[in-house]
């Protein structure tokens, strides 16, 4: 597969600001995890575009996160070392676990 030796920061910067003028009710989990994939592999660190989609990960009514998601998403924000302000690891933890097996007694660690 070739690659394309072409790369604007402008359009970057544009898409992210047409992703936060979607209405957060619109995205669904893969929409997410690929605007997230997109930019980290870009290595473009846009902090108020990730922490506009944590916001919307965090209230995503669709349960049904795939593995390949969810790996893309926490690839995303670890590559480019992305911290939420909001995100409290125990919130997070909670609400996956009631998402994935429908209880908040199960711990992971």
């Amino acid at each position: 597969m070739r690659q394309i030796e072409y790369f604007d920061k402008n359009l970057f910067k544009y898409l992210s600001h047409v992703a936060q003028g979607i209405r957060p009710g619109s995205y669904n989990t893969q929409a997410v995890s690929n605007i997230a994939n997109a930019f980290a592999k870009a290595d473009i660190c846009d902090q108020e575009l990730f922490e506009f989609l944590a916001e919307v990960t965090l209230n995503l009514r669709e349960p049904h996160f795939t593995a390949q998601g969810v790996s893309n998403l926490l690839n995303a924000f670890g590559k480019l070392d992305v911290r939420h302000p909001k995100v409290k690891l125990e919130a997070l933890q909670k609400k996956s676990s009631e998402r994935l097996l429908g209880s908040s007694n199960f711990r992971p660690y």
